[in-house]
């Protein structure tokens, strides 16, 4: 019967391994993201006009997917957090083209989000279309912004 190792080896940690806790968990936090999507809510004060995909993710999304702005700047983690905040938004660049034709004045100013002020950052580049090729997002915003969903 092959031995068992006991509870105390399976606790300590290899001498090779020299990073701490603390630079595993800082790994994770610059190396992983979170993303969600939103139903298509209406963009502009409006609740009847056209809805729009918006990812929720966190202030790193962009970063780890190694995107950056074509216009403006993407997330960083000083950004707005709390829920109800006015949250920073990248536009997708088809949206930026089809609704705001293409203004590069539009970095910087607000947008409605369901009645909600947003103010926008950035446009991703053009080859961006997030990670989930079925629901490409036209506008990125923080997912703390949103209050959580009860399961």
């Amino acid at each position: 019967m092959p031995e068992v190792p006991s509870t105390r080896r399976l606790r300590r940690r290899p001498r090779e391994m020299k990073e701490s806790i603390l630079d595993v968990l800082l790994y994770l936090f610059e190396h992983y993201f979170a993303e969600d999507a939103a139903p298509p809510l209406p963009l502009g004060d409006d609740a009847r006009s056209q809805g729009v995909n918006v990812a929720l993710v966190t202030d790193n999304y962009f970063k780890v997917l190694g995107v950056q702005a074509a216009l403006g700047r993407t997330m960083l983690p000083g950004d707005p957090k709390d829920a109800g905040a006015n949250p920073v938004v990248v536009l997708s660049d088809a949206l930026w083209r089809s609704r705001f034709g293409a203004d590069r004045s539009v970095v910087g100013s607000q947008i409605h989000i369901k009645g909600h002020p947003g103010t926008v950052i950035g446009v991703a580049p053009k080859r961006f279309r997030g990670t989930d090729l079925t629901n490409c997002p036209d506008i990125g915003m923080p997912i703390s912004m949103v209050a959580p969903r009860c399961w």
